[in-house]
């Protein structure tokens, strides 16, 4: 059995605790650290060394249900963050000082395209409506529904 790992150690407390109730249930005493114990003496030892290694369990448990609460409280910190940002830029503007004190930063400008990537930009777009089969308004209002011929007649009885 390993000595140094919690769980074993554990599971040996707790096999000698409940050895000690037999062996000292009627008032015996052993040596114990150069004098004599009894069952309680020996039992609040023990529990004391328990304690420590159920302490890091209840930790453990504790900062589990810690990260639940935290995770689930997410969403509202986010929005809490995004109302006070919109209250500050509409109150003093999005480049005031106030917002950069805050921390709200404006955001930063495209950089102007290039009159070939304007180019690449319009092919890319075309390529992309193309292989949708999108349409823009204008183009819409020109498709008209045809019949290709009229159905043949019901037959007669």
């Amino acid at each position: 059995m390993a000595r140094n790992h919690p769980l074993a150690l554990k599971k040996q407390l707790l096999e000698i605790k409940a050895g000690l109730a037999k062996v000292l249930a009627s008032g015996k005493k052993m040596n114990f650290r150069g004098g004599m114990a009894d069952l309680a003496t020996l039992n609040a030892v023990i529990d004391e060394k328990l304690k420590l290694l159920d302490n890091v369990d209840t930790a453990k448990i504790a900062r589990g249900e810690a990260i639940k609460t935290r995770t689930a409280g997410l969403p509202w910190i986010a929005q809490l963050l995004e109302d006070i940002e919109i209250g500050a830029q509409y109150t003093w503007g999005k480049r005031s000082t106030e917002c950069l004190e805050l921390g709200f930063f404006p955001k930063k400008e495209p950089a102007p395209l290039s009159s070939e990537a304007k180019v690449r930009k319009a092919e890319r777009n075309r390529a992309t409506r193309k292989a949708r089969g999108t349409l823009g308004p204008k183009a819409r209002k020109k498709i008209k529904g045809k019949l290709d011929a009229e159905p043949p007649p019901p037959p007669k009885k």
